[in-house]
């Protein structure tokens, strides 16, 4: 729920794609704004099952790196 969310206090990097019918990059805005440590990457390339088999090609690899990157 929304307090819950509002109570995580480490960096998350949400992953949303415009194409997502399931888990629209709206929820991702959503979720952004109540989790206070969080960042947002979209991207238009897949829809709901890019993120485990594709995300090389997604380019969200190349996001993942520099999130963690940014946490050292």
């Amino acid at each position: 729920n929304k307090d819950n969310l509002s109570r995580v206090n480490v960096p998350v990097l949400l992953l949303y794609s415009s194409k997502d019918r399931q888990a629209g990059i709206k929820m991702g805005d959503k979720l952004n704004k109540l989790i206070l440590k969080s960042e947002i990457v979209t991207s238009n390339k897949y829809n709901h099952s890019w993120l485990l088999h594709r995300i090389d090609e997604s380019g969200f690899l190349g996001e993942i790196e520099k999130f963690i990157k940014s946490l050292k």
